[in-house]
Parts: structure tokens; C-alpha cells; sequence
């Protein structure tokens, strides 16, 4: 005698699927199910008991309390980060938990014209951000009408009230035949052979006082003449006048050597003892190869000369 089977089937014979109540019904789903209903319960009484991440101290961080390598050394200002902060309207206190942390302090500091690059910026926890820079240097002064300002060896503007009196006598001065018409691009004097200039500045600055130099001068650009072919010249506070050549850089065939150059300076003092000696003041040529040629100038005309650079 046949037992009837279990198992439902339809009128061909294939075997039918377990009804919905069967197929719900399984330890595993129930589970499931019984998850997310606990979840749909809890979780608005568990959001206000999650701790506020973005509100501890381990991941919050005074601005001024940013971290600089190098340290600040004058004639950069001691409280740059401030100006910084101020300049590119920081909050007072930073989160660890912006994505864009990193991003925003670099973008802030490059705008400060102190600041030659941004090298790195790094953030770590408990509550650290590192900040790694390239400061520009200043290697003169370029005078103008009623004072003189300060610049790098690129001719970017360096901020003058960082500057004491004593810190404008000792850096090298340089001066510009119509430096009343000055063009800037930005925070950078446009002026055709300034740069070259800030490189004689920027070698000689190391014996300037020595030399007892007075200024570099960087003559007016003539009609098809090329800012790397202008001849510069250097002016004693004795009145004479060094005609120094092309700036370093220029690569001209025949052109001394910056460091040849300055060893000329250099021997003409140990000869004579100052510019003006024995019987100057002179116009006194160092670029030629073999030797230093000079011829007098009267004291009148010299005096002439610097009123027109002026």
C-alpha cells in the first residue's frame, strides 16, 4: 500500500515551491529580520549618545599653535602664523577631521609673500599639523622716491615694516634709472634687469660692508638692448664707480666669472687700500681678462652722476 508523498507537486508531476509563510519562516531570514527591526528601534536613541569626534581635544587644534620647520628667523615676522591666519580668515581653532585640512593651510601660507613655496603639509593626532616652508630671503634694497624697499633675489616685495633701520643699511642697495615708473606684476617689481641686479646683491652682501660699497645701479634699458647685456656698474661710498659688467647668469662668451669679479673688488682694495685711491675718485673697469683699467673722474661729475641715478 502506497503512502501519499510529502512533497507538493502539480499535474505534470514537478515538484511546487514551499509557500511564502514556509520560506519566511527559516532561522536564518528570522534573524535577519529581527536585526533590522532592533536596528530601526535603537538607533535614533543611540545617535545622540555617539560621541562627538569632531568636538575632542585630541582632534581639534589652535591655528596659532601650527608647527613651522624651519623655525622663524628674522626678518621674518615672529607672528607670521597670526598674519596668516588673519590674512586668509582661518578659524581660531582647526579640525583633524576636515578632508581638506591639508589643502587649506598650504593654500593660506603660499599666499603670504614671505613665503617662497609650501613644501609639505602634514596633520597627525592627538592633534598636530606640520607645516614645511621655503621663505624667501632678502638679498637688497631697491631705492625709490621717499625710501627703499625690500626684495628677494626674484624681485618679489618683501613687507618693509619687517625691516628694522639697522636691517636696511646692511643689505646691498640697489638703484634703478626711472625707478619712479616701477611696474609690478603682483607681489614682483617688473623691472628689466632687476633680477640680475639681486644676484650681484645677493653675492656681494657677504663683504658689501667691507667693500664699503654704496650702491649697485642698474642703468635705463635702451631700445634693442637685452636685460642680460646691460652693463651694471657699482658705486663706492668714496665716489668712484666700478663698472662691474653683465649679471651673473648672462653666460656671455668673454664674461668673467662672478667669483672672478669679486676677486678683482677684492685685490683692488688689498693694492690700494679704497676705491678712491691713490688719487680718485675713479671709473674703475674690472670685466677685462687681463687687467684692471681705471681713469679718473673729477669729483664734481661723479657727484653729477649720483643725482641723476637718484
Amino acid at each position: 500500500m502506497s503512502h501519499p508523498s510529502s512533497s507538493l507537486s502539480d499535474d505534470s508531476g514537478a515538484a511546487k515551491p514551499p509557500p511564502f509563510a514556509a520560506r519566511f519562516f527559516r532561522p536564518v531570514r528570522l534573524a535577519k529580520f529581527a536585526c533590522l527591526v532592533g536596528l530601526s528601534v535603537f538607533i535614533p536613541y543611540l545617535i545622540p549618545h555617539i560621541p562627538n569626534l569632531a568636538s575632542r581635544a585630541e582632534y581639534r587644534l589652535e591655528t596659532t599653535k601650527i608647527q613651522l620647520k624651519p623655525a622663524i628667523e628674522r626678518p621674518v615676522p615672529m607672528d607670521l602664523i597670526e598674519q596668516v591666519r588673519r590674512q586668509s580668515e582661518l578659524p581660531h581653532e582647526l579640525s583633524l577631521l576636515d578632508p581638506k585640512l591639508c589643502k587649506t593651510v598650504g593654500d593660506a601660507f603660499a599666499n603670504h609673500p614671505w613665503v617662497a613655496r609650501v613644501i609639505s603639509v602634514r596633520q597627525s593626532f592627538p592633534a598636530e599639523v606640520v607645516v614645511e616652508l621655503e621663505f624667501r630671503r632678502p638679498v637688497a634694497m631697491v631705492q625709490v622716491k621717499g625710501g627703499r624697499i625690500p626684495i628677494d633675489a626674484f624681485g618679489f616685495v618683501l613687507p618693509s615694516e619687517d625691516f628694522t633701520v639697522a636691517d636696511v643699511s646692511r643689505f646691498p642697495t640697489i638703484r634703478m634709472a626711472g625707478a619712479g615708473n616701477l611696474s609690478r606684476d603682483g607681489g614682483r617689481i617688473n623691472q628689466a634687469g632687476l633680477i640680475g641686479a639681486g644676484r650681484i646683491a645677493e653675492l656681494l652682501a657677504p663683504s658689501w660692508s667691507h667693500l664699503d660699497l654704496e650702491a649697485i645701479e642698474l642703468p635705463r634699458v635702451a631700445g634693442g638692448v637685452e636685460p642680460s647685456d646691460l652693463q651694471i656698474q657699482l658705486q663706492s661710498k668714496s665716489g668712484s664707480t666700478i663698472i662691474w659688467g653683465r649679471a651673473p647668469g648672462s653666460d656671455h662668451p668673454g664674461e668673467l666669472t662672478p667669483a672672478q669679479k669679486l676677486g678683482r673688488l677684492e685685490k683692488y682694495l688689498a693694492e690700494y687700500g679704497g676705491f678712491d685711491r691713490p688719487s680718485g675718485p675713479y671709473e674703475i673697469d674690472i670685466r677685462h681678462w687681463q687687467e684692471i683699467t681705471r681713469r679718473p673722474v673729477g669729483k664734481a661729475q661723479a657727484l653729477r652722476k649720483n643725482s641723476r641715478i637718484r
